[in-house]
């Protein structure tokens, strides 16, 4: 789990947030999608996984 999430997670809920006892090695996710108009459906899940997984700014598509 994203470390931003478990943090958005933990304080509503009243759950502890702890730090993993093994530093881990960072991951790089990339979504991929073709050149067609997008559909609000794809657009909001791919905006989804940008938003609980990144720290960065977007890429715009290559073209």
């Amino acid at each position: 789990m994203p470390e931003t999430l478990a943090q958005k997670m933990a304080e509503p809920s009243a759950l502890a947030y702890v730090t993993h006892p093994v530093k881990l090695p960072q991951m790089a996710i990339n979504l991929f999608w073709n050149a067609k108009p997008p559909r609000s459906a794809n657009q909001w899940l791919r905006e989804l996984v940008f938003d609980l997984y990144s720290d960065a700014q977007p890429v715009s598509a290559i073209a």
